[in-house]
């Protein structure tokens, strides 16, 4: 039986069923080979791991990130404006 974060996510393709970050790129992975990057979204709340196209965001910038739970694969909804964003940049 196939099992994997593919399948996986599959019913929530289906049925719309996505998940939603709010908050600032905090950090960025290794740029791979393919056009998705492994990104870091931080609020006050959670940090939170997901992968969106590698022209879509700016590290420091704050976003509105739609994934899927199981690959974790997003598409940045929206740019914040600044002032949208300042409660959600979580303090180290």
């Amino acid at each position: 039986m196939l099992r994997g974060p593919l399948i996986k996510d599959l019913p929530n393709v289906v049925h719309s069923n996505y998940l939603m970050v709010t908050g600032t790129v905090t950090k960025e992975g290794a740029k791979p080979e393919y056009a998705l990057r492994r990104i870091y979204v931080s609020s006050s709340q959670m940090t939170t791991e997901c992968k969106v196209h590698e022209d879509t965001y700016e590290l420091g910038k704050c976003y509105e990130i739609i994934y899927l739970p199981y690959t974790k694969i997003g598409v940045v909804v929206r740019e914040l404006e600044e002032g949208e964003c300042e409660d959600l940049v979580q303090e180290d």
